[in-house]
């Protein structure tokens, strides 16, 4: 989901898909977004052979995208870039487990088993298909643990950390 650039690693992803095709043959990825790597990632489907798994979507409007995280079985992100995970955060909310590279941002977000599973660029098949055998039962903890990061909750946290720092500087002077 979002910009298709070459740092968001999609190719990682389509790979994963490629090594599981045999063994998961109702296996699809939705790719939605656009951007400079459209075409690489395109091309890269068609090399390994599952551009018929593989639909590149393009850009959706946020209706269009909360239904499309809604109706997908879990979300595939293997970018090692991101520094906000905003995408985590809307698939969570969306009740949409999510198998995601462990880096940056994303082990903020995904507990391994709870909403989602963790992998590393050697292991995204198998993260993947850790998360599509409990997506069912993690549903429920997605959208639980995307509340945590409502704008009700940060605004708490972060009121209670102003409070805090008040207080410090209180006794320090």
């Amino acid at each position: 989901v979002g910009r298709l650039s070459r740092e968001k690693r999609l190719d990682v992803v389509l790979s994963a898909v490629a090594r599981l095709a045999k063994a998961e043959p109702d296996l699809r990825l939705l790719v939605a977004g656009t951007g400079p790597a459209a075409g690489f990632y395109a091309d890269e489907a068609k090399r390994m052979g599952i551009s018929d798994r593989v639909v590149f979507a393009g850009y959706m409007p946020d209706d269009e995208l909360r239904r499309a995280y809604a109706s997908c079985d879990m979300l595939v992100l293997a970018s090692t870039f991101e520094t906000q995970g905003l995408v985590v955060l809307e698939a969570l909310a969306s009740g949409t487990p999510v198998a995601g590279m462990n880096s940056r941002a994303i082990p903020e977000f995904v507990q391994e088993g709870k909403n989602g599973c963790l992998f590393d660029e050697a292991s995204c098949a198998e993260g993947i298909m850790r998360c599509l055998s409990r997506a069912t039962s993690m549903k429920i903890n997605a959208v639980a643990s995307a509340r945590e990061y409502s704008m009700e909750a940060c605004t708490k946290r972060l009121e209670a950390a102003y409070s805090l720092s008040a207080e410090i500087l209180a006794r320090t002077h």
